[in-house]
């Protein structure tokens, strides 16, 4: 490894860190009838490649699976739009005909339960695309047209993560390059 490809993978590095550190959480949660607020990675997930947003709307339930423009007769312009998992198409082809069809936000639930898969998209999503557990899942559908929140903020990317030691052994390498000089010849 040369010593300006150490540089910049030290710089890289250093960067990813400090994007780790500055993300702000999603936020989910119930504001009426009965605040709740939901537990990220527990009650639900953010798609990768997630848009951003922060709206407070109803949850309107999607009929069908969501991949065709009927499936979104009656639905409420500006609502959360409410997405069984599975059927013929695509989280990505759910995701943009909600927006599509005026949603502010998507919630994707599970279609069995368990805990929840790391979920992406193909394509970059217009706006906040959830993917919510089973429960919580059924539990809206019991209740919609309740008035919720969904924040995302800052984009949430996977990072990568350094084996252990790597670090430590990177900055004694870039420490040792830059103390080491050419010696001049004599």
């Amino acid at each position: 490894m040369t010593r300006n490809s150490l540089i910049a993978t030290a710089a890289a590095l250093i960067v990813l860190s400090q994007m780790a550190t500055a993300n702000a959480a999603p936020i989910l949660q119930q504001i009426s009838p009965i605040p709740a607020t939901y537990v990220q990675n527990t009650d639900y997930t953010v798609f990768g490649n997630t848009g951003l947003g922060n709206s407070t709307s109803t949850v309107s339930n999607v009929s069908g699976a969501g991949c065709l423009v009927a499936d979104y007769a009656g639905f409420a312009v500006g609502s959360f739009a409410l997405i069984a998992d599975g059927g013929p198409c695509s989280s990505d082809a759910k995701v943009l005909n909600a927006f599509a069809a005026g949603a502010a936000a998507v919630l994707i639930y599970d279609d069995a339960v368990g805990p929840l898969p790391v979920v992406s998209l193909a394509n970059q999503a217009p706006g906040p695309a959830l993917f919510i557990t089973n429960n919580l899942g059924g539990t809206l559908l019991g209740s919609v047209g309740e008035i919720m929140k969904i924040a995302v903020t800052e984009l949430v990317a996977p990072i990568a993560v350094p084996i252990p030691g790597t670090l430590s052994l990177l900055a004694g390498g870039l420490l040792g390059l830059l103390l080491c000089r050419p010696r001049a010849k004599v």
